[in-house]
């Protein structure tokens, strides 16, 4: 543990002393045909893509980091070895490659355009730590792009059974990629690239999991940007858990009506939140139908607040009066996209997935939450309330 502290003290003073050197990314990369290398970071004031030429497959760059971060690089604008997808104007782009790096780093990178994310790499002030998640994430990244090519090949695409067992397959290979990325930073309590892959996968844990595990990391990392961000997104858990006060709100609903969650007290409320272009969403709206009939009348209310997926506000509600209308849904609507500017009520929920329920009861009390297809818990918890 000392030596961990010791090591994790060293780190940080070096950070503070490189903050201002920029990172160096030097090295070949062959069959680019021309093409551009992009890089994608956080530079002091804003998210930044760079574009670097390459000359006889050698580039170099240097990036304006102060901050340790992930960089994102690829073949800019290059659909070579892109898979096609059934509309012929879209691709699937390969893997990307990510590197932790530090301010003050020089990256070397050798690889080829055809699987960049396989690349050769070395340096770095985390190198070591980087190397030893990518080594077993890397090839699953391979499995799954290969299923995906074989997906979308003609071959694919005209057979459906083949379509969905490689779809099924990639399934699979996601889910063990994202099984060993938390492996990572479970065992890894006193590396920083760990805690930074912990903070960028919160929502894969519960909260009582995340706070289990960070408080394993040591104090110098809990107190890093990343162990902030976990606390802060500890902190909202807790103000939003089961047994919390719900966050009021104010809008206007999709008919043009003023509303304010206050005037439902009184009555047990479930807040959804979905959106017309969600899948699972839509499934679950003929059993919200069957419990708003049965229970209504007891004093059962249901507030969708929908999520659009379309950045104009008029477009986003034609949208979502669509699916309203087509799915029948008698309750009162409300589109997030329209009032988000002054308070965007899934950021406020910490809605990280669609569809998300609360059950809300007469006091305003969040008594229930749940995400994904219906959960019988839901209407376990309606029976106890209002009886069958």
């Amino acid at each position: 543990m000392m030596k961990q502290f010791l090591a994790a003290t060293l780190l940080f003073c070096s950070q503070i002393l490189l903050a201002q050197e920029p990172v160096t990314l030097k090295g070949s990369v062959t069959n680019m045909d021309g093409h551009s290398l992009a890089v994608i970071y956080y530079s002091p004031l804003k998210k930044t893509r760079d574009t670097v030429q390459l000359t006889n497959d050698q580039f170099e760059l240097k990036l304006k980091i102060k901050d340790l971060q992930e960089i994102v690089i690829y073949p800019y604008n290059y659909y070579k070895y892109a898979v096609p997808t059934k509309d012929p104007n879209k691709y699937f782009l390969q893997p990307m490659l990510d590197i932790f790096v530090a301010p003050g780093d020089v990256i070397t990178i050798n690889g080829d355009a055809k699987n960049l994310w396989e690349a050769k790499v070395s340096g770095g002030a985390y190198h070591k730590e980087w190397e030893q998640l990518r080594s077993v994430t890397m090839p699953l990244e391979t499995e799954n792009y290969s299923l995906l090519a074989k997906q979308y090949s003609k071959e694919g695409l005209a057979d459906s059974i083949a379509f969905n067992k490689y779809r099924a397959e990639r399934g699979v290979v996601k889910d063990k990629n994202k099984l060993q990325v938390i492996n990572f930073f479970k065992k890894n309590t006193g590396s920083i690239y760990a805690m930074y892959k912990f903070s960028e996968n919160l929502k894969a844990l519960k909260p009582a999991e995340i706070e289990s595990l960070f408080a394993a990391y040591t104090p110098e990392l809990q107190e890093s940007v990343f162990g902030e961000k976990i606390t802060l997104y500890l902190d909202k858990a807790k103000a939003l858990a089961v047994g919390s006060k719900m966050i009021d709100f104010s809008a206007t609903t999709l008919k043009g009506e003023a509303f304010d969650s206050k005037n439902l007290r009184g009555k047990y409320v479930l807040i959804d939140f979905w959106g017309s272009w969600c899948g699972p969403c839509r499934k679950s709206n003929p059993h919200l139908k069957e419990l708003y009939k049965k229970y209504n009348t007891k004093g059962f209310e249901i507030v969708g607040i929908a999520q659009e997926m379309i950045p104009n506000v008029e477009k986003a509600k034609a949208a979502l009066t669509k699916a309203v209308v087509k799915d029948g849904l008698p309750w009162v609507q409300i589109l997030n996209n329209e009032m988000k500017d002054d308070l965007d009520l899934v950021k406020t929920y910490n809605v990280k997935g669609f569809p998300t329920k609360i059950l809300v009861d007469k006091e305003g009390k969040m008594i229930w939450r749940g995400s994904g297809l219906d959960s019988p818990e839901l209407d376990e918890k309606l029976e106890q309330i209002f009886g069958k």
